[in-house]
């Protein structure tokens, strides 16, 4: 008799490899696997997500995929990360915003650059890292 129970979803597949989470971060991967990683294009086995798709619409759909971006970048501020991580993860959504700018180029730009999952990994990290300094601090 097979077992259900072992296969495992796409979300499940995608959890991060960190211990330690919070509920933001969790929306955070949710949207960049949205964003970044939602479908599979069918013989070439690659994956897109929406950003590509809605920043087929000229600037207007390039600005609000950086907007969807930017949510990101606000749970790093909502959890007060390192500025140096907040600075790279702004600069990553505007790459991607002035990439997708570009005609044609910025297209197949928005499927290769995947700064929302540059930047929930930048987040992590930095949670992670913030996190356990932050306990660490507090037992000593």
């Amino acid at each position: 008799m097979r077992n259900h129970h072992n296969k495992k979803s796409n979300h499940q597949k995608n959890k991060s490899k960190f211990k330690k989470s919070h509920p933001l971060i969790e929306r955070a991967r949710w949207l960049a696997f949205l964003m970044d990683n939602a479908f599979t294009i069918p013989f070439i086995n690659k994956r897109i997500g929406l950003d590509p798709i809605i920043s087929a619409v000229p600037v207007v759909g390039d600005l609000i995929s950086a907007g969807a971006g930017l949510y990101i970048v606000w749970v790093a501020f909502a959890l007060q990360l390192p500025t140096e991580v907040k600075l790279k993860m702004i600069v990553n959504v505007l790459l991607d915003l002035f990439v997708g700018f570009l005609p044609f180029l910025g297209d197949i730009g928005d499927a290769v650059i995947r700064s929302n999952q540059w930047n929930l990994e930048l987040l992590e990290r930095a949670y992670q890292d913030y996190h356990n300094v932050t306990v660490d601090a507090m037992m000593n």
